[in-house]
């Protein structure tokens, strides 16, 4: 159906006052998109065409630098998508264009205005589609979750959604925010910030943990034409540090302290190299904890080149250097205390084995603390899932432990109430004890070693 005109009737709110802009959109056809008419001035002007939105990603990107700025992800021709802004008067109009076609049918695409490279307590600002709805949504991100919370600052004196649209495979949006805002959660954009950049799938859940990040090179005049280009920043030493803590205090440990713990009653004199084999496991696995332990610690401070200095009254996560630190501290002297082992017969060795095993518990449980909360740093870009695989690890490990003690509590008593066995008794109880240990050690390896790995894979995707 064909029209040259339409009329429509408006009737004003006996309270306003000022000039009104009129817009609407005209549909040409689904695949060349459509056209916003507007009134020049809030009066009987004749309405104008401001702009065609049939225009494609790269034709688009073909303006950077010249009359926009531009964070994009174009190569050989091809754009997958696009973050574009220009300023116009009071206000910064930023456009998300992205092709579903080349990325997915339901996805966010999403910028951060940060002080550095990495995502804190910053302003969000995100695109997304789902089942062919295209919405925009604005928020901030909650500093001890990988998640953020919306505003309700959309269409307001500050932010303005100008346009949500999808032509063929590209979905847009279009919005204003006012640069010098007065609103304490909005960043001001007549200074240079980092621009964040983040792309992940939607669901009916909402926006899941982004699949794709990058920060931009420099940081940003959003007052400027500027292209920048999306920077991947080095997360290998990172890793490195992330992967050495995991494998040495979630599989080293444990082993070392189950042989410390199990294997002397079940292995009894079994020696290899002239020491007991339940020592020379408890012994490797220790020194491996320490080795593994101090060169994580180099490689993150050659990765920060020197200590954090965070502020833990501002966010709890910002105490992961300070843990990491006292860890390290009870390991290393642990390690000292342990060269001055007394003999089995000494009658010292009781308060040995005591501070001994008083200083292993407290760097084990520092240590797993720790890695519990760095995992949920920005910084880490640990994948929430990865935390639950780390609760029912240390969930499991506790419930072997306490199955353990209450064992152990109960064969005390029994050997207290009962008169000495025969041989052949404490014989079929030291087989029943070497099943219960191999049961255990297979329990606990098989689970240290699928945590480990599993662990070792999220951090090195």
């Amino acid at each position: 159906m064909n029209h040259t005109s339409l009329a429509f009737k408006w009737k004003s709110h006996p309270s306003f006052h000022g000039n009104v802009y009129f817009k609407a959109s005209v549909v040409i056809s689904y695949t060349q998109g459509y056209k916003i008419m507007t009134t020049l001035k809030g009066d009987n002007s004749t309405s104008v065409i401001e702009k065609d939105h049939g225009t494609t990603i790269i034709e688009r990107f073909q303006e950077c630098g010249s009359s926009i700025g531009c964070l994009s992800k174009c190569n050989s021709g091809s754009c997958s998508h696009l973050v574009t802004w220009k300023k116009r008067g009071d206000f910064v109009r930023f456009e998300f264009l992205a092709d579903t076609e080349l990325l997915s049918k339901d996805l966010y695409l999403s910028i951060g205005f940060s002080n550095d490279e990495w995502m804190g307590d910053d302003c969000v600002m995100s695109c997304k589609i789902h089942r062919g709805d295209v919405t925009f949504e604005l928020g901030s991100n909650i500093p001890s979750k990988k998640i953020y919370i919306p505003y309700t600052l959309v269409n307001s004196d500050d932010v303005l959604v100008v346009e949500t649209s999808l032509v063929g495979s590209t979905f847009k949006c279009v919005v204003e925010q006012r640069i010098i805002s007065k609103h304490p959660k909005l960043s001001k954009l007549n200074r240079k910030w980092y621009l964040l950049h983040a792309i992940g799938l939607v669901t009916e859940n909402g926006l899941h943990y982004h699949s794709e990040r990058s920060v931009s090179a420099e940081k940003v005049d959003f007052l400027s034409t500027t292209v920048i280009a999306e920077e991947n920043p080095s997360r290998v030493l990172l890793k490195l540090h992330g992967s050495l803590m995991m494998f040495a205090w979630l599989f080293f440990a444990p082993v070392g302290i189950l042989s410390s713990r199990l294997f002397k009653q079940s292995w009894g004199e079994r020696t290899v190299c002239g020491q007991k084999v339940w020592f020379q496991i408890h012994r490797t696995c220790m020194l491996l904890v320490f080795i593994f332990t101090v060169t994580a610690i180099v490689v993150i401070f050659a990765d920060i080149k020197g200590f954090s200095h965070m502020d833990i009254s501002l966010d709890y996560r910002n105490i992961h250097p300070v843990l990491g630190i006292a860890a390290t501290f009870f390991c290393i002297m642990n390690l000292l205390i342990s060269m001055f082992r007394c003999p089995p017969d000494d009658k010292k060795r009781r308060t040995f084995n005591r501070i001994h095993g008083f200083f292993g518990l407290i760097s084990y449980v520092l240590a797993v603390l720790n890695i519990v909360v760095g995992a949920k740093l920005d910084r880490s870009m640990f994948p929430p899932e990865g935390n639950f695989v780390i609760y029912g690890y240390l969930a499991m490990l506790s419930v072997l432990e306490v199955v353990h003690q209450l064992k152990r509590f109960r064969q005390d008593c029994s050997n207290n109430d009962k008169l000495p066995t025969k041989k052949k008794d404490n014989a079929k109880g030291e087989k029943v004890r070497v099943v219960e240990t191999g049961l255990y050690t297979l329990i606990i390896l098989t689970m240290a070693s699928s945590v480990s790995f599993v662990i070792f894979l999220m951090l090195t995707s």
